[in-house]
C-alpha cells in the first residue's frame, strides 16, 4: 500500500532564479545597447552639425584672406580708390564674420586668438595703404613698404589656419573613433544578447525536458499498480483510501462481497504509525472472515 501524495514535478526555486537572472540580464543588455546606440548617434550628429562645418569655415577663411590680399595688391597696381572702397569693406566684413563664427564654436582652439589679432593688423595695414594711395602724388616707396608688412601677416595667418585645421581634424578623428568604439560595443552587446537568449531558451528547454521526463516517469510508475493483479491501495496519513487498483476491487467484491475499505485491518492506525516509524516495508498478517490476509505497508514521504 502506497502512502504518497501525488503531485506534478515542479521547477525548483534555483531554476526560476536562473531563468529570472537571464531575463533580467537580457533587459539590462537591451537598455545599455539602446543607450550606446543613442550616444553613437549623438556623436555622429555632432560631427555633422558642428565639427565638419568648422572645416568649411576655415577653408572659407583662407579663401577670403586671399581675396583681401588680392584687393590690396590690385589697389597698389591701379590706384583706384573708388574700387578699393567698394571691394575692401565687403571682403573684410565677410572675413570677420567667418572668423566670428569659428570663434563662437571653438573659442579654446589653438592659434585662433592669434588669427583674430592678425586680422586687426591686416585692417590697420589696409588703412595705412589707403591713406598713402590717396595722396597726390602717391608715395610708391611707402606703398611698397606697407605691402611688405602685409606679407608676414598673411604667412602667419596661413600657418595659424593650418594649425587650426589640423586641430579640428584631430578632434573629428577622435570623435569618429569614439563613435566606432561605441558601435563595436553595441555589436558586442547584441551578440551577448543573442547568446543570453540562446542560454535562456536552453534553460527553458532543459527545464521542460526534465518536467516531461518526470511526468512520464510518474505516469509509468502509476501504471504499475493498475496492471498488478494483486490488491494495491494508496492511503493518506489518516488511513483514508485514496486509490485502489482493479485487483483490490475484484477481491473485495468477488471473494468477500464487501467494500474495498472493509478489507483493511481494524488496527490500521497503529500499523500506519509503525510503518512510519520503521521507514521501510512493514508486513503483517491478519484474519478477515475466516481467511488470512498478508498486508505490506510502505510509508512514502
Amino acid at each position: 500500500m502506497d502512502m504518497r501524495k501525488s503531485s506534478l514535478p515542479k521547477l525548483r526555486p534555483r531554476g526560476w532564479l536562473a531563468v529570472g537572472s537571464v531575463l533580467c540580464l537580457l533587459v539590462l543588455l537591451a537598455l545599455f545597447s539602446h543607450q550606446t546606440v543613442q550616444q553613437s548617434r549623438d556623436n555622429v550628429m555632432y560631427l555633422a552639425d558642428d565639427d565638419l562645418p568648422l572645416l568649411t569655415n576655415i577653408q572659407q577663411l583662407n579663401v577670403q584672406l586671399l581675396k583681401i590680399q588680392a584687393i590690396l595688391y590690385n589697389y597698389y597696381l591701379t590706384a583706384d580708390s573708388d574700387l578699393f572702397a567698394e571691394q575692401f569693406p565687403a571682403g573684410f566684413d565677410t572675413l570677420s564674420s567667418t572668423y566670428g563664427a569659428i570663434e563662437e564654436e571653438i573659442p579654446e582652439a589653438p592659434g585662433l586668438s592669434s588669427i583674430g589679432s592678425l586680422i586687426h593688423s591686416l585692417l590697420a595695414i589696409s588703412a595705412s595703404l589707403d591713406t598713402v594711395m590717396r595722396k597726390s602724388p602717391v608715395d610708391w616707396d611707402q606703398s611698397r613698404s606697407i605691402l611688405a608688412e602685409m606679407d608676414p601677416v598673411i604667412q602667419q595667418m596661413d600657418a595659424n589656419s593650418l594649425q587650426l585645421g589640423s586641430w579640428i581634424g584631430r578632434r573629428i578623428t577622435t570623435a569618429s573613433r569614439e563613435s566606432l568604439q561605441k558601435i563595436e560595443t553595441t555589436l558586442h552587446l547584441i551578440s551577448a544578447m543573442g547568446l543570453a537568449s540562446l542560454l535562456a531558451a536552453a534553460i527553458m528547454v532543459w527545464v521542460n525536458a526534465r518536467r516531461l521526463a518526470a511526468m512520464e516517469e510518474q505516469h509509468r510508475l502509476a501504471s504499475f499498480p493498475e496492471q498488478n493483479p494483486r490488491p494495491v491501495l494508496a492511503l493518506d496519513r489518516d488511513g483514508t483510501v485514496t486509490y485502489t487498483n482493479g485487483g483490490a476491487a475484484a477481491m473485495a467484491r468477488e471473494v468477500f462481497g464487501v467494500a474495498v475499505v472493509q478489507l483493511l485491518p481494524a488496527n490500521l492506525v497503529e500499523l500506519l504509525s509503525r510503518a512510519k516509524a520503521n521507514g521501510k516495508l512493514f508486513t503483517q498478517e491478519y484474519s478477515l472472515a475466516d481467511r488470512y490476509l498478508h498486508i505490506g505497508l510502505h510509508w512514502l514521504e
